[in-house]
This record gives structure tokens, C-alpha cells and sequence, in this order.
């Protein structure tokens, strides 16, 4: 028999006279209701645990975790780590596996459509004149032949694109984009040579769909933190719309030039001259803004002085043993 007290008043009972008990929820107040219809509510939540204890169970569990302890900090922690870590390394991985598992006829439709948006806003039909667009065709044609490159893998096309000004980009499907203020500021063939032979080198690469693929990464990511996950698939589309005048990262820059030096050198270019390149536009658009090179193609100078580098390496004669 036990006692409790009310106000003063006693009441005598049994344990098998209390019908139910709420479960314990921080400091709530806990209710017993009594087979007899009565309620005794009480706030003393350790003497009811101590009195039943048999029906504290999950009652007991759940009161537990909802006090704060280090290891729910060290959980959380552990949580933000690797969230940080899904973003810095394995977006980044699983979008490279991604872009080289592309099969080309899903390129080629990316190429397609981006093209179709460009001329739609805002690029213009070359004003360059037929002769020299055929020439530049011919000499980029024999360049990607003498790289050791399939010539068929690659497209060349023209566009005057005032917003940009000087500039080219490369498509995921092998299309080649050159501006006319581009070829004009060259004024040179093999400038012109080098400087889609760095856009061949993000091609090789698939810079472009890495980039893709980071940004539906990134909003998978933020699907299942938030909960809203929106429409993916229009995630896809809008970023594939943004190709043509894709941001790339330094890393990816680099990478580029890289290869550009080693394509140039294997087709007998002087590899020096995508540094060339590269200074014509820093002396032309050093003013530039938003839209310029510099925006698509960041971190020019120093990249210029590890061009040089590469063409010192690559360019020096073979000395047979």
C-alpha cells in the first residue's frame, strides 16, 4: 500500500490500481490515472520513475536523450565533418566518375541544346570573313590530326558574341566555341591554335560536365539536409544551359594548360604560345568585366608564368644516350 499526498490530504492505493502513466517528456508533468477514474498529476518526475520502475522503459530512454550529453555534440560534430567532407572530396569524386561514364550521345545532345540557347540570346553569325574560317578549320584540323587526336571527336565553330568579347569555350561534346573579338586580338593562326588547344585539354578532362554533375551533387546534398529536394531534373537542364559561359576553377585551368603544352608540342606547336596568347588578353582586357576571359578562364597570370615553364621542359631537344 502506498500514500499519496495532496494539499495535505493522504490517499491511500495500490500499484495495481494505477491504470496508465504518461510518459516522461523533460519536466513535464506527469499523470497516473487510477482504475477508480481519478487523476494524480506530479511534477516529482524521479519519485514516479522510482516508483514504477518497470514502467519507466522507453518512457526512460527517450527522457535520456533528450538531456544534453557530449556525445550527442561529438555525433553532431561527427555529422558536419562528414557532410564537409561529401562536398570538398566525394561530390567532387563521384561527379569525375560521372563525367567520363557520360556516353556521347548524351554530349552531343548537351552540345546541342547549348548551342541552341546561345544563338537564341546572345551570340550573333560570325562576321569573320568564309576564307578565314576555312583556313583556321584546316590548320585546327591538321593540328588535332598531329596531336594524335580523332579529328571527328572535334568541332569547330564561329560565333560573334559581343557580351563576351575575346573568348572561347569548349562543350562537352568536342564543340569548340571562338569568338570573332577572339581571332581578331590573335591575329595570329597558331595563337588561335593555342588557345583551343587549352579548350581541348577541359574537353579531355570534362571539366564542363564535372561541373554539371558537382552542381546536382551540391543540390542532392541540400535536398537531404532541407528536405526539398525541388525539381532535379531542371537542375540538370538549367545548368547545362550555363555551359556556354562556364566559370571554371584554377584547378581545372591548370589542368588544361597542361595538356594544351603537351598537344601543342606533339603537333610540333611552340607551346610558348598559349602564354603569348593568354598576355594578348591580359593587355586587352585588363579593364574588362563581368563576361571578359577572366571571368571564364581565372587566375592568368599566374598561369602564363607555368606555361613558360612547361615549354621550357617540353620543348627542349631529346639528347640520345
Amino acid at each position: 500500500m502506498f500514500v499519496l499526498e495532496l494539499e495535505g490530504a493522504e490517499t491511500h492505493f495500490r500499484l495495481q490500481d494505477i491504470k496508465s502513466v504518461t510518459t516522461r517528456l523533460g519536466r513535464t508533468p506527469r499523470r497516473l490515472a487510477f482504475t477508480d477514474g481519478s487523476i494524480f498529476e506530479s511534477d516529482d518526475n524521479d519519485g514516479i520513475d522510482r516508483l514504477l520502475p518497470e514502467r519507466v522503459g522507453a518512457s526512460g530512454r527517450l527522457a535520456s536523450a533528450e538531456r544534453f550529453h557530449w556525445r550527442l555534440a561529438g555525433i553532431v560534430a561527427v555529422t558536419l565533418l562528414g557532410i564537409v567532407g561529401l562536398f570538398t572530396y566525394g561530390i567532387p569524386a563521384a561527379a569525375r566518375f560521372a563525367a567520363f561514364a557520360t556516353p556521347p550521345s548524351v554530349t552531343s545532345m548537351i552540345d546541342d541544346s547549348t548551342l541552341y540557347s546561345l544563338d537564341a540570346t546572345l551570340a550573333h553569325e560570325s562576321s569573320l570573313p568564309a576564307e578565314d574560317r576555312s583556313a583556321l578549320r584546316d590548320a585546327f584540323g591538321g593540328f588535332v590530326s598531329a596531336a594524335g587526336l580523332d579529328p571527328s571527336d572535334y568541332t569547330l565553330q564561329f560565333r560573334n558574341i559581343p557580351a563576351v568579347g575575346p573568348n572561347a569555350f569548349a562543350l562537352p561534346g568536342g564543340t569548340l566555341v571562338v569568338t570573332d573579338d577572339l581571332v581578331r586580338l590573335m591575329g595570329d593562326e597558331g595563337l588561335v591554335i593555342a588557345v583551343l588547344a587549352h579548350e581541348i585539354g577541359h574537353v579531355e578532362h570534362r571539366h564542363g560536365l564535372r561541373l554539371v554533375y558537382r552542381a546536382f551533387g551540391l543540390s542532392m546534398l541540400v535536398g537531404f539536409i532541407t528536405g526539398d529536394f525541388g525539381d532535379l531534373a531542371g537542375t540538370i537542364a538549367d545548368q547545362a544551359s550555363v555551359l556556354s559561359v562556364l566559370a571554371n576553377s584554377r584547378g581545372f585551368e591548370t589542368e588544361a594548360d597542361a595538356s594544351a603544352a603537351r598537344l601543342l608540342s606533339a603537333a610540333g606547336y611552340d607551346t610558348a604560345d598559349l602564354a603569348r596568347a593568354l598576355e594578348k588578353l591580359v593587355e586587352h582586357c585588363s579593364g574588362c568585366g563581368e563576361g571578359s576571359f577572366f571571368t571564364s578562364h581565372p587566375g592568368v597570370p599566374e598561369r602564363t608564368l607555368a606555361i613558360r615553364g612547361l615549354s621550357k621542359n617540353l620543348d627542349r631537344p631529346k639528347t640520345s644516350d
